[in-house]
């Protein structure tokens, strides 16, 4: 049995406050976190406040934040290598790079440090390939796909998925870009290769299906059939025809009959899935350590969540058996943290909660990426990475 399993998910009790967080309709995450910095997306046009993530406070109305581009932002990411980089999309078709100063913004900010250019539709996505530094992947709301070096502002290639992106993600070796579309297709393409490996429909309602990467070959979706029961599904995206149809299903469970959209996160080196559904107070927990989804403790907050984001597992605190966090947007204008511990009679280190995770270094540079060399994320014990918590 997976000694995760009794999970305990509860509300920290700091939350930012005052957080005029960006009303814009977008796909796209409007909040982005990792171990130094919080990044909102601001309901003044264009503009991002970006905070120390460690300590919530009451976010002023002079908050120094990055301004000076007119157009309201649809994405954020930080770079998972450089937590001083942060890509933010725009409902103008850019794509823009930021650099943020050591100890984070003493005033505001107006210059990018890089900008992509060859988008003709507006950018709900943007994100860093998990493996290689620089390599940068952006998602059009016509289906284009550019992948990009990230620091020269090249594009190394275009893809088309036909359709506006619903979700996207990169496989966790860095090796496939996944997108899911308002066709209600899942789509996976080899990049290096200029090509798609798989194209098959995975929802059967107008909502949008979201999707997460459990490893390199297998993912989850969670979409609609036709009754309008909401399914969590798992793929193996090995299980391809010659058609790119994909007969790779290997298990599904249903969740509910709600009409809110549901994006599930992936902690793997726990094999936890979580669910978090826009507009719904729980974040519900799965254990699939066995191949098969088994419903956990689910984790009831006091709000709503309007959008929910994931720590890297590597930020937890392991001196109080904490293995997941993730940062949660609520209509009250608060961020607050959820944390899910694993309850223990002796406090401190455990190792046995904690297989070695991901340290936040490359493993491969941007050429090496191009060329067709292969890495799997360069990982340590978490006791011996530098953390804020």
């Amino acid at each position: 049995p997976s000694k995760f399993k009794n999970a305990i998910g509860a509300d920290k009790k700091e939350k930012f406050t005052s957080c005029s967080v960006s009303t814009v309709s977008t796909e796209g995450r409007l909040i982005s976190v990792n171990n130094n910095f919080l990044a909102m997306a601001w309901s003044n046009m264009g503009e991002i406040v970006v905070v120390d993530s460690s300590t919530p406070f009451n976010i002023k109305a002079d908050q120094p934040r990055i301004k000076g581009h007119r157009a309201n932002v649809l994405d954020l990411e930080f770079s998972p290598f450089s937590s001083d980089l942060l890509a933010a999309t725009f409902d103008d078709s850019s794509v823009l790079l930021y650099k943020i100063p050591e100890g984070g913004l003493k005033e505001h900010m107006t210059q990018e440090v890089q900008i992509y250019q060859k988008h003709t539709k507006k950018v709900p996505f943007v994100t860093f390939n998990p493996i290689a530094s620089d390599v940068l992947c952006t998602s059009a709301f016509n289906g284009e796909i550019h992948i990009w070096n990230a620091i020269k502002g090249d594009s190394f290639c275009e893809l088309n998925s036909e359709d506006t992106p619903t979700w996207a993600s990169w496989s966790p070796n860095g090796d496939l870009f996944g997108v899911t579309t308002k066709s209600k297709f899942l789509n996976v393409f080899d990049p290096r290769a200029n090509k798609s490996i798989l194209k098959h429909q995975i929802n059967e309602a107008f909502q949008s299906a979201k999707f997460a990467w459990i490893d390199n070959d297998k993912l989850v979706t969670a979409g609609w059939n036709k009754a309008g029961a909401k399914l969590l599904k798992i793929w193996d995206v090995r299980k391809v025809k010659d058609d790119l149809t994909s007969e790779g299903e290997l298990t599904s469970l249903q969740i509910d009959t709600s009409k809110t959209v549901t994006t599930p996160f992936v902690d793997r080196e726990s094999k936890l899935l979580y669910t978090v559904g826009k507009g719904e107070a729980s974040t519900h927990v799965f254990d699939f350590s066995e191949g098969v989804l088994k419903k956990g403790l689910p984790a009831t907050s006091t709000e709503p969540s309007i959008f929910t984001v994931m720590w890297d597992r590597r930020c937890m605190d392991y001196n109080k058996n904490e293995i997941d966090r993730f940062a949660r947007y609520v209509n009250s204008q608060k961020v607050y943290y959820v944390s899910f511990t694993i309850p223990r009679r002796n406090p401190g280190f455990d190792p046995t909660l904690y297989p070695p995770v991901e340290t936040g270094e490359a493993a491969l540079t941007y050429d090496q990426w191009i060329s067709g060399e292969k890495a799997e994320p360069i990982k340590k014990e978490i006791n011996t990475i530098e953390n804020k918590f």
